[in-house]
């Protein structure tokens, strides 16, 4: 019986040193700063006519399942927050929508897009081509104030190219009307901690969600991480792993225990 005692205790220690060998490597890897994650924003905007100054399209109807004629419309406005002009969707049944491609697209990079919107009920999809994805596809807080909005885009090995696609969408039972302006897409290019960072200079870096960082976050939490973009040199501050430091000294105490029983 002595004999099963001290096997199944060798076992359960055995079992909780590659616990901790594990939760360490998880701690290594979770609460160092990957490098690999911090990025630089180049100058170049891949939108045409960010700010619609030259715009003269025809708003398009995306949602032409609906009852009812299209009544929609697309025009310059001079309410803008960037330039002379925005550009004004509106619409008193189905969707209004134009859409902006980029040009001289990387696929190798992920890009940060930011613009400033207004309405009664913005939305925007961020269209893959290749992919055959809209993401993200947000429905935004109707403001009567210019909003900017910023996002990081990810393409994929299929991604062919991104364009953005702008909405007012109206059921039919009042005139909707949404306002845009300053289209930004710019890509990032990867970078690492010997650069000489600039106080006039951008960046984006990913690291965990609640670490505190000298930036603001621009990303929803995804697997506990978030982007955040940082002027100047990037001041992270790890949050300390209190919870896993705490599993790794209870697995530590009982592999103590068992092996005083063993000795014993």
């Amino acid at each position: 019986m002595k004999t099963l005692k001290n096997k199944i205790n060798i076992f359960l220690i055995l079992i909780l040193s590659i616990g901790i060998l594990l939760f360490s490597l998880f701690l290594i890897n979770n609460y160092s700063l990957n490098m690999k994650d911090l990025y630089v924003i180049k100058s170049t905007n891949l939108i045409e006519d960010p700010s619609f100054e030259n715009f003269n399209d025809t708003a398009k109807d995306c949602c032409n399942n609906l009852p009812g004629e299209a009544n929609i419309s697309s025009k310059k406005n001079i309410h803008a927050i960037e330039g002379e002009y925005c550009l004004q969707l509106s619409s008193n049944n189905h969707c209004a929508c134009i859409n902006k491609p980029t040009i001289n697209f990387n696929k190798e990079s992920p890009s940060l897009l930011t613009f400033f919107y207004k309405g009664d009920n913005p939305r925007f999809c961020i269209w893959f081509e290749g992919d055959k994805r809209c993401s993200p596809n947000k429905e935004l807080e109707t403001t009567n104030e210019w909003t900017q909005q910023k996002e990081i885009l990810i393409p994929t090995e299929k991604t062919e190219g991104i364009s953005l696609y702008f909405y007012a969408d109206s059921d039919g039972t009042k005139t909707v009307t949404n306002y845009y302006d300053d289209l930004q897409i710019k890509q990032l290019m990867a970078i690492n901690n010997t650069y000489n960072f600039q106080d006039n200079e951008n960046y984006i870096i990913k690291t965990k969600a609640d670490n505190e960082v000298n930036g603001e976050r621009i990303s929803e939490i995804k697997n506990g991480e978030a982007y955040f973009l940082i002027q100047g040199e990037p001041n992270i501050t790890i949050k300390f792993p209190l919870t896993e430091l705490i599993i790794i000294l209870i697995m530590l105490i009982i592999i103590i225990r068992l092996t005083k029983h063993e000795k014993h």
